[in-house]
């Protein structure tokens, strides 16, 4: 039995026990290594432990296994300290945590009603931007479901909109912000491919406006076919009321696209940023938030965190195995005796993604399949930040796509429905993602004209 097929055998096994996903990769590339380094197979290897030390050679192949098996923490702590992206990640949780919790990602949500709610489809556009700002700060499809949901669904139905939109919108509505900063996707893919963060960002900024574009033509197209639909009267009054009451929630957002697209402060530094301003707001401004909350507010955010940053690194240290066994390498060669073409290789990481992601979390997804897509897709001359763009758009739709979509199951519990009607009440919006998605795949300069205009 070869390794691979090992391997592959032991992680289905330990997923399929409830194990968390972490500890199925660190036994897999536990095993992995020792395989390699035993230099046989499983039957060989369990020789090995069993019978210890009893020669020279016995005892130099057991030493060698366990210097592979040491490798793995040294690999984690080499990752670790080569990427101080890596403190990025808890720290814009925390942030996203304390402003779920308190009143600027609520006073933004009037703010964006108060401005588009005049439009065609003036609440569904504010409900896709204000869903796009909340996912993006909170970092989560589901808490946007949740959170917004609950504020948007009864004034859609209020305003004319029926079930079967409302419930599809804010859904959808509810993955597409993951795009935007601080995206906590990018950070990962950007860390795991090497990909230059700021630029991530960056490229994101005209793929979130194409996606949230497409949503909005299909709303159009509801409103004009649905005479029921109510249209709001713009209120300059109600704009100045909302915006006075937001202008400290206004200025989140704001810092962060200034210092990140400015070239002011790293990721790292503007996640720094974005927690002090959510505490100095939320405790001292709003008064949404007591300070005695904060600690547990912290630890919460660090236990969630906690397997996050179990899950990367450990993926980290399995790219030590897949190098060592030249499987990007293979993977490329193989590709490229079927595929003969960018363009078919574009298409052919569309189709897998897709599949990923209506099977795998997104974090899963990225950890996994980046370290093998990457080398194939600069065999292609793809750009990585394009990738990127490509991957996270994906695993978007496969937050809503059965048969493992997490927001499906999210609003299915949340509106208490059955998940075939959440399924029916997303297919127009999942078709429209579709076209955007062959745009941004087809088009690399939607991705791609921002990151070389910042470039001068």
């Amino acid at each position: 039995m070869s390794t691979s097929l090992i391997i592959t055998l032991v992680f289905i096994a330990l997923m399929l026990t409830g194990a968390p996903l972490f500890l199925a990769i660190a036994v897999s590339t536990a095993l992995s290594l020792a395989l390699i380094e035993s230099g046989g197979g499983l039957s060989e290897l369990l020789a090995l432990l069993w019978s210890g030390s009893e020669t020279i050679q016995e005892s130099e192949a057991l030493f060698g296994v366990m210097a592979r098996l040491v490798n793995i923490p040294q690999e984690m702590f080499d990752k670790t300290t080569a990427m101080p992206i890596m403190i990025a990640i808890p720290l814009f949780t925390l942030a996203g945590t304390i402003i779920t919790e308190g009143q600027i990602s609520k006073r933004l949500i009037n703010i964006i009603k108060a401005l588009f709610g005049f439009l065609p489809a003036g609440l569904a556009v504010a409900a896709l931007v204000g869903c796009a700002f909340f996912a993006a700060l909170s970092g989560s499809s589901a808490v946007t479901i949740m959170a917004i949901g609950g504020i948007l669904y009864p004034a859609m139905m209020r305003d004319g909109y029926s079930d079967r939109f409302s419930l599809g919108l804010i859904t959808t509505a509810g993955a597409i912000g993951i795009l935007a900063p601080p995206s906590l996707p990018l950070i990962i893919f950007g860390a795991v491919s090497q990909a230059d963060i700021n630029q991530l960002f960056i490229a994101g900024i005209v793929p979130i406006i194409v996606t949230i574009g497409a949503l909005s033509l299909y709303s159009f197209y509801f409103v004009l076919t649905n005479k029921e639909v109510k249209r709001e009267r713009f209120s300059g009054a109600e704009v100045l009321t909302t915006l006075k009451s937001g202008v400290w929630s206004m200025a989140f957002p704001l810092i962060l696209l200034v210092t990140i697209y400015g070239g002011y402060a790293t990721p790292t530094e503007a996640s720094a940023l974005a927690v002090l301003y959510a505490i100095v707001v939320e405790v001292f401004i709003h008064r949404a938030i007591r300070l005695r909350d904060l600690s547990k507010l912290t630890i919460e955010t660090m236990v969630l965190v906690g397997g996050i940053l179990s899950i990367l690194l450990i993926a980290l240290a399995f790219t030590y195995y897949l190098a060592d066994q030249q499987v990007p390498d293979k993977m490329t060669a193989l590709m490229k005796e079927y595929v003969s073409s960018k363009t078919g290789f574009l298409i052919a990481v569309n189709i897998l993604l897709l599949i990923v992601g209506c099977l795998m979390d997104i974090f899963s997804a990225i950890l996994i399949f980046a370290p093998l897509i990457v080398p194939v897709a600069l065999a292609y001359d793809v750009d990585l930040v394009h990738l990127g763009i490509i991957f996270i758009i994906n695993l978007e739709i496969g937050f809503i796509t059965p048969p493992m979509g997490l927001s499906l199951f999210v609003s299915s519990n949340f509106f208490r429905r059955p998940s075939n009607e959440i399924i029916y009440a997303t297919l127009p919006f999942v078709i429209m993602l579709f076209l955007a998605l062959g745009v941004i795949t087809f088009v690399p300069e939607v991705s791609l004209f921002l990151v070389e205009l910042s470039k001068g």
